[in-house]
C-alpha cells in the first residue's frame, strides 16, 4: 500500500458509509412510525461499523489484487496527478485530523474540570445509585457528582465513566429515574458508540454527515433507554411520571458536553421521545424479526459498498486515462533507450514473484524498491514475433530505473532512464519470460510498473 491506497481508503469508507447512512435514514422513518425502536437502533450500529471498516476499499484491493501486489484492474495505479493529488489530500486531512484532536483534548480537559470542581455525590445519592446499579445488574461502580456548571443530568467518559448531576435538591423518586436513565445508557454500549462516533468524526472530519451520525446515537439511544424504563423491566413509573421527570431536567440552551449521554436538552426533543412511546409496541420486539431484519440491512449496505467501490473505480479509470496520456506523450521523444544485455550481476538483489499472470492482458504493479534491487513478475509465455510493452512511473519522478525482460536463456534484456517512460520489446525466441523493474538510484523507491504483452 502507499499513500494513494490510504488516500483512497479513507475517502471510499466516508462514500459509503454515507450511502449506507442514507439507506438507514429511509428505513428508520418507516420503522419509527411503526414503533420498532430497537431495530432502529441494531441498524444504526451497523451503519457506525461500515463507517468504521473499509468494507469497499478491501473489496476494490481483492478484486485488483492489491495485497498481492498484482492488479488487473486500473485502481490504485499511479500518475504524477494522483501522487500529487494524494500529497495535497493527505496535508489537508492531517490539517483537519489534528484540529479534531485538538477539540478532543479540550473536551477531555472541560470534562475533568468539571469533575474537579465538583463535590461527590453524599450517601443518600449513592445508597439511591447502588439500588439502581443492583437492578440492572451493573457490576461496576460509577461515582456520581454535583456540579453547579451542569444544567441537565449526563453520564460521560469511557474508560472512566461519572454521573454528572445538577446541584439541586431532588426527590428520592426523581432521582432514581434520572439515576436509572443514566445507567441504562452505560448498560446499553452508548458510550463506546459515541466514542467510536468520536474517531470517526476526527478521521472523516471532511464529511458534515459524520456529525449528524453522532447526534443520531443520542436520539436512539435516549429512545431505547425510555423502552427499557416505560415498557421492560420493573416498570417502576408510569410514562406520565418519567416524562415530567424529563421534563423537569431539560436544558434552556444548547448542551454539547463531550461524548457523554445527557438525559435530554430541549423541550421539542422530549415532545418526540413522547410520541415515539406512544407508538411503541413491546409485542412487535421480537428476536427472530431483529434478525432477519439485520441480516437483509447487512445484505443491503454490503451491496451498496460494492456498487459504490465500482463506481469509484470507473472514475478512477477515466481520471487514470486522462492524466496516464498527459504524461507519457510528451516523456517518449524525449529519452531515447537504447536496449542492452547482461548477465545478473552478484551485486543486484533479485527478487522473483511466483504470481500466475494469467491471459495476454495488461497487469499492473506497485512495488517499493531498495538500492540495487531488481524485482520481477511471475513468468508468462511470449511467442515469437509478439511483443510486450513495458512502462514505469517512479516516485519521486527523478529516481533513474531500469526495466525490461529476464529471457528464456538467462540474460537480462533491458533499457533504463529517468522518470516515466515505456519500451516495447520484440520476441525473438518462443518462451518464459518475466518482466521486472530494477531500482538504479541511490535510495529507496516505489514504482509503478505495467506490462502488455
Amino acid at each position: 500500500m502507499n499513500l494513494i491506497s490510504v488516500c483512497l481508503m479513507i475517502l471510499m469508507t466516508s462514500v459509503t458509509g454515507t450511502a449506507i447512512f442514507g439507506i438507514w435514514k429511509l428505513m428508520s422513518v418507516i420503522l419509527d412510525r411503526q414503533g420498532r425502536v430497537r431495530e432502529v437502533r441494531i441498524c444504526l450500529i451497523v451503519t457506525i461499523i461500515f463507517f468504521l471498516v473499509p468494507v469497499a476499499f478491501f473489496y476494490m484491493a481483492w478484486v485488483t489484487g492489491l495485497f498481492s501486489e498484482s492488479m488487473d484492474g486500473i485502481l490504485f495505479r499511479r500518475t504524477p496527478f494522483f501522487v500529487w493529488s494524494s500529497r495535497i489530500f493527505s496535508v489537508v486531512w492531517c490539517i483537519g485530523f489534528f484540529c479534531e484532536i485538538s477539540n478532543y483534548i479540550r473536551n477531555w480537559r472541560i470534562l475533568n474540570g468539571i469533575k474537579k470542581r465538583s463535590k461527590e455525590a453524599g450517601n443518600k445519592i449513592e445508597r439511591i445509585e447502588y439500588k439502581v446499579e443492583e437492578r440492572l445488574r451493573i457490576r461496576r461502580r460509577i461515582p456520581v457528582y454535583l456540579s453547579e456548571e451542569q444544567e441537565v443530568p449526563v453520564i460521560g467518559g469511557f474508560w472512566r465513566s461519572v454521573i454528572l448531576l445538577p446541584d439541586k435538591v431532588y426527590r428520592e423518586e426523581e432521582l432514581e429515574m434520572i439515576l436509572e436513565h443514566e445507567l441504562w445508557h452505560y448498560k446499553q454500549r452508548d458510550l463506546l458508540l459515541k466514542k467510536l462516533c468520536g474517531w470517526i468524526v476526527r478521521v472523516e472530519w471532511f464529511n458534515p454527515l459524520t456529525r449528524y451520525l453522532f447526534s443520531e446515537v443520542d436520539r436512539w439511544g435516549d429512545a431505547l433507554c425510555d423502552v427499557h424504563i416505560c415498557f421492560e423491566g420493573e416498570k417502576r413509573w408510569s410514562r406520565k411520571k418519567y416524562f415530567n421527570t424529563v421534563i423537569n431536567n431539560c436544558s434552556r440552551g444548547k448542551v454539547d458536553f463531550c461524548s457523554g449521554m445527557r438525559l435530554q436538552s430541549d423541550l421539542e426533543d422530549v415532545r418526540e421521545r413522547i410520541d415515539r412511546m406512544g407508538r411503541y409496541k413491546s409485542k412487535l420486539a421480537k428476536k427472530r424479526f431483529n434478525i432477519l431484519l439485520t441480516a437483509i440491512f447487512i445484505l443491503m449496505s454490503s451491496v451498496t459498498a460494492m456498487a459504490a467501490g465500482r463506481g469509484i473505480e470507473s472514475i478512477y479509470d477515466e481520471v487514470y486515462d486522462a492524466t496516464e496520456k498527459r504524461i507519457t506523450e510528451p516523456l517518449q521523444p524525449q529519452q531515447q533507450l537504447e536496449e542492452f544485455e547482461r548477465l545478473p550481476g552478484d551485486d543486484v538483489t533479485i527478487i522473483r514473484s511466483d504470481e500466475n499472470m494469467g491471459a495476454r492482458t495488461s497487469n499492473t504493479f506497485s512495488w517499493t524498491l531498495s538500492p540495487k534491487t531488481l524485482k520481477e513478475t511471475g513468468q508468462f509465455y511470449a511467442s515469437k514475433g509478439s511483443s510486450v510493452t513495458i512502462s514505469v512511473t517512479p516516485d519521486p519522478m527523478s529516481a533513474k530505473t531500469g526495466i525490461g525482460l529476464d529471457q528464456p536463456y538467462g540474460y537480462l534484456r533491458g533499457v533504463s532512464g529517468t522518470g516515466a517512460y515505456n519500451h516495447t520489446f520484440a520476441i525473438n525466441e518462443s518462451g518464459y519470460y518475466r518482466a521486472y523493474a530494477e531500482n538504479l538510484s541511490g535510495n529507496t523507491i516505489t514504482v509503478g510498473v505495467t506490462v502488455v504483452r
